[in-house]
């Protein structure tokens, strides 16, 4: 009988010994899961988190209004890399995103060869925006606007001694404006103005630009021969823009008895005017002054097409 109770007791001693382990066994579990899947500074493998599944939505995620799952603050997150993420989200490799149920690219983004790369695309599968680097100079940026495909407008830096452009294309590819970052020149098929009809209200009016060969201002005006001439003082600033070397004049009479005119002397900062054969006449002319603005004397009409085609990549 006591032996019967001895052994009864042992028994109970050993099943109590037993659940007391599990107890413990499954505490050391959670705490090991921590350990490998949520901590910062260790990574989680594939097998970890797909095992652990429900404890890392439970516990790492927050479940938000909208039923996403977002990161809490101070989290960050890597992809493609062993190494510390260093960012809330670190990509390394070819990054794409499409819409949903559907299996084409809308925006793609990755490296090549250290540079980084983002474009997009229509849904046919066109680039329409590409941000990248100039092919022939692979420190510098390049961007471009395109449709279907085919780039229309472009901005990138062109030379060695880095400058830059933007340049736009017709329908069928042609490049019809430059706007010229080195030299500050704007280059296209014709420099317009526009301003509105005034009494017809679905027309505007278009002006063009008078082309030349060269960087030339003017001042224009109106003057009055006293006894056969007149001095004319132009504005100082036209003797700030312009160089007297190679400075043209010329001048209209507005009397039918005119003898004529003659400039006989000219500078950016005035004008002689006198009346031919000595004459004394006493009425108004009209002149115009035209010269070279300082620093554009070696205007260059005949150039190189150099940077007028680089591509990005």
């Amino acid at each position: 009988m006591n032996k019967s109770i001895y052994l009864l007791k042992s028994k109970i001693l050993v099943y109590s010994v037993f659940i007391f382990m599990m107890i413990l066994i499954s505490t050391t579990a959670v705490a090991a899961d921590d350990w490998h899947v949520f901590y910062a500074g260790n990574v989680a493998h594939a097998s970890e988190v797909n095992d652990n599944f429900d404890y890392l939505k439970d516990r790492s995620w927050s479940l938000g209004s909208s039923n996403h799952y977002y990161l809490p603050s101070g989290f960050k997150v890597g992809i493609g890399s062993s190494n510390t993420p260093n960012a809330t989200f670190h990509l390394c490799g070819d990054f794409r995103i499409s819409p949903v149920n559907t299996d084409y690219t809308a925006i793609r983004m990755y490296e090549n060869d250290g540079y980084g790369i983002i474009r997009t695309y229509t849904a046919g599968a066109k680039e329409n925006l590409a941000l990248s680097r100039n092919s022939s100079l692979p420190d510098s940026g390049f961007f471009a606007v395109n449709h279907e495909g085919d780039e229309r407008i472009a901005l990138y830096v062109y030379s060695q001694d880095h400058g830059s452009r933007i340049r736009m294309k017709d329908s069928s590819g042609d490049t019809t404006i430059f706007l010229d970052g080195e030299d500050g020149s704007i280059n296209g098929n014709t420099k317009n103005f526009v301003m509105d009809h005034p009494r017809i209200p679905e027309l505007n009016i278009v002006y063009a630009s008078i082309e030349g060969p060269e960087a030339a201002a003017y001042v224009r005006g109106s003057g009055t021969l006293i006894n056969g001439e007149a001095i004319i003082e132009l504005p100082e600033h036209f003797s700030l823009v312009v160089n007297d070397f190679g400075l043209t004049v010329h001048v209209t009479p507005l009397s039918a008895t005119s003898e004529g005119l003659a400039v006989v002397e000219k500078s950016s900062r005035q004008i002689v005017v006198v009346e031919l054969r000595n004459g004394k006449g006493n009425y108004d002319f009209d002149y115009i002054v035209k010269g070279v603005r300082r620093g554009y004397e070696n205007y260059q009409v005949i150039r190189q097409k150099s940077g007028a085609l680089l591509e990005h990549e």
